[in-house]
């Protein structure tokens, strides 16, 4: 039974915080359907003129003294009073319960939009590691189906609430009728829904279960196929990938499939159990009523009339129920996206950075991204000064990114410190620290706005002119002009519309925009030419007078000029200095020196 009610307690939950719409959406479906089964309990007295003693109803002193003033009247009058009783009924009930519909469109459509709004911002609030872990198109799944399948559920739950209330009041008009025929409908009733929940909620749910993993499968498969759209046309992969494609979806198709006609395979089903209910009751009425006189007639018409009334009710709760079967697996997954317990989050500090003084000092850091694999940086220890240029080397896979996520604070060490003047980097309120500190990467990142919107992205109240400044610092200004819209020229997804080395000048503006008092390099200037990449390495090294610059680089030409250079080999730190001290000191940086053919540049500047 738990389980069941289970997802009743989950809505509600949800809707915690719209306690008066539900309250109001319950209390119009309720008297919207009281109204309509006393007023199908009054119409047959008022037709027959039934007198107080022998009405159904006459213990009531207003439905009495109604009794006694009909019941003098003519049939044709009678007659003429029921049916403007029997529209004021439906107009009456119409109105409470379009309210009722009204409430629930709405409580559903918030508390969709409240949903995502939630994920988008846990998405934004989790560690960065927990976004790399998962697909792309699981979480837009989430957000996008499963929160949409999460509002019906929400108007099903709302639907099986009203629809049991509805089948209560009907009930309660039942028992002044017949209490022993209220009891064998209300057990036939039970039996009915039992079946139902047993024979097909149950396989409803196991096949929407099935049908939620493809679906997060095929929604995974279409963001990983765009985002490899160049590699799969460059391999003339195009029918692999279909094939691919439509067998995940075809699999969905078919357990979703299989679910819908489940569950429309219920409704002709409730009519045909709902049909020897009252073939049940006729029968039974024959027993358990007065004797077989007109008022036995009119009393057994009254209530099968009341008993087909109920019975739609009572089909919607039941498929209420089986369709909350069909839906529960989504409201689970954004339970699950939602949860905090089994998500790693940045436990934000207190101090408010506001500037670097002295240098950052890393003091035996270590890190793993994953608790089973091997270590990415081990027992690490160097500083970086402050207003001074230093730069990390290393081949692929020595934990250089790495040091840049720590020091950008994407990550936490597990072991060790890293500290901005003495103080732990932890113990700074996150945005402070970003506000402060820019990162160019080689993998640079474009929204499909126009350039003047993604220079801004970094800094919203840049002006033009800052705007124009930090562009033709980075070399960018030039190629700008020539666009059609020239600054206001959207670039497409991802900065399509450029080349690799144009997106990368914008990226560097982007930084350099920030003024920011950390200017972190991380192979920003790979994807240039070499003339390009003299010119901006000029233009951030006079930019970068008096600020703290951190560079990793591949290419070795290009840190030549640091104050201090940090060699890392296997995630440790092998040798520290300028590049005069390495290559005098003929260890591994002059051995990555020679690799690249800077032994005869070297050669030069020692003579």
């Amino acid at each position: 039974m738990k389980k069941y009610l289970r997802p009743y307690f989950e809505v509600l939950k949800l809707l915690k915080r719209h306690p008066f719409k539900l309250a109001e959406l319950i209390l119009f479906s309720f008297i919207g359907t009281l109204i309509e089964g006393f007023g199908l309990a009054l119409l047959l007295p008022i037709l027959e003129g039934t007198s107080t003693k022998n009405g159904i109803l006459g213990d009531i002193p207003v439905v009495s003294s109604l009794f006694v003033a009909i019941n003098e009247l003519a049939l044709d009058e009678r007659v003429r009073i029921a049916a403007v009783f029997l529209i004021l009924t439906f107009t009456i009930r119409s109105l409470f319960l379009a309210g009722a519909q009204i409430l629930s469109s709405i409580l559903e459509i918030q508390t969709e939009g409240k949903l995502q709004r939630r994920i988008f911002k846990q998405v934004q609030a989790v560690q960065i590691s927990y976004i790399h872990g998962e697909k792309q198109g699981n979480i837009l799944e989430v957000l996008n189906r499963h929160t949409n399948q999460t509002g019906m559920l929400i108007s099903e739950v709302i639907n099986g609430i009203t629809s049991l209330l509805a089948v209560i009041a009907y009930i309660g008009v039942m028992v002044w009728i017949s209490w022993e025929l209220t009891l064998i409908t209300v057990f036939l009733q039970l039996l009915i829904t039992i079946f139902v929940r047993q024979r097909l909620s149950d396989r409803i749910k196991v096949l929407a279960y099935k049908a939620r993993t493809l679906g997060m499968q095929v929604s995974s498969l279409l963001v990983e196929n765009l985002s490899a759209a160049k590699l799969i046309h460059l391999f003339s992969r195009e029918t692999y990938t279909q094939k691919r494609f439509s067998d995940v979806q075809n699999s969905y198709i078919s357990h979703y499939l299989r679910s819908e006609i489940v569950l429309k395979l219920s409704v002709p089903l409730y009519n045909f159990l709902n049909g020897l209910v009252i073939g049940l009751i006729l029968i039974a009425s024959t027993f358990v009523l007065p004797d077989q006189t007109d008022v036995w007639l009119g009393q057994v018409i009254l209530f099968i009339i009341i008993i087909f009334r109920l019975m739609g009710p009572a089909a919607r709760f039941n498929y209420a129920n089986s369709r909350i079967s069909q839906l529960e697996p989504g409201l689970e997954s954004v339970q699950n996206l939602l949860r905090r317990e089994d998500k790693p989050y940045l436990i934000d500090g207190e101090l408010r950075f506001s500037r670097l003084k002295r240098g950052i000092q890393f003091e035996g850091v270590s890190f793993r991204y994953e608790e089973d694999e091997e270590k990415a940086l081990k027992d690490i220890t160097f500083q970086i000064p402050c207003g001074k240029m230093t730069a990390v080397v290393g081949e692929s896979g020595a934990g250089k990114t790495t040091l840049v996520n720590l020091i950008a604070r994407l990550y936490d060490p597990q072991s060790g410190r890293i500290l901005l003047d003495g103080a732990d980097l932890r113990d700074y309120q996150i945005d402070s620290w970003h506000t402060n500190v820019a990162v160019v990467s080689q993998d640079t990142f474009l929204f499909n706005a126009t350039v003047v919107e993604n220079l801004q992205f970094a800094k919203p109240q840049a002006s033009k002119g800052e705007v124009i400044h930090a562009a033709k610092l980075a070399q960018a200004h030039e190629f700008i002009q020539k666009l059609p819209l020239k600054y206001e020229t959207v670039l497409g997804d991802r900065g399509v519309r450029l080349s690799g080395g144009q997106q990368q000048r914008i990226a560097i503006a982007r930084a350099l925009l920030v003024n920011p008092q950390l200017l972190i390099l991380d192979e920003a200037t790979s994807d240039l030419d070499t003339e390009t990449e003299k010119a901006i390495q000029s233009a951030i090294e006079k930019f970068s007078e008096g600020r703290t610059l951190f560079v990793i680089a591949h290419r070795l030409s290009t840190v030549k000029q640091a104050d201090n250079i940090v060699v890392l080999l296997d995630g440790k730190v092998v040798e520290q200095g300028n590049h005069s001290k390495l290559m005098n000191r003929n260890g591994y940086y002059k051995r990555l020196v020679l690799s690249q053919d800077l032994s005869v540049e070297h050669s030069r500047e020692d003579l």
